[in-house]
């Protein structure tokens, strides 16, 4: 029973393909650069202030883009599927 289910799990593992839909890339890429479109077009007085401005913008979208990678591997990153449920499973009487 217990070699059935790593064995199962080691499939699962490996069947996991990181993947993301060509609608969430569609979506970020088409809203990042509307957001930039509009960040350029801002006329600020000071030239430092629209540095600072983009720079955050720049900063706020590779964050973004950056935990979508993150997440997009289910059985790796920081939000792993752990074995602790099927562990919970086991201990259990059926």
């Amino acid at each position: 029973m217990l070699s059935r289910c790593r064995s199962l799990r080691q499939d699962r593992v490996r069947a996991g393909v990181p993947y993301l839909d060509a609608c969430m890339w569609i979506s970020l890429t088409v809203g990042s650069g509307i957001l930039m479109i509009f960040l350029s077009a801002w006329q600020v007085p000071d030239r430092r202030q629209q540095y600072v401005m983009a720079g955050a913008l720049g900063a706020s979208l590779g964050i973004h883009f950056f935990l979508m990678m993150a997440y997009n591997h289910p059985f790796q990153g920081p939000g792993a599927i752990g074995p602790e449920p099927f562990k919970r499973l086991l201990e259990t009487d059926f």
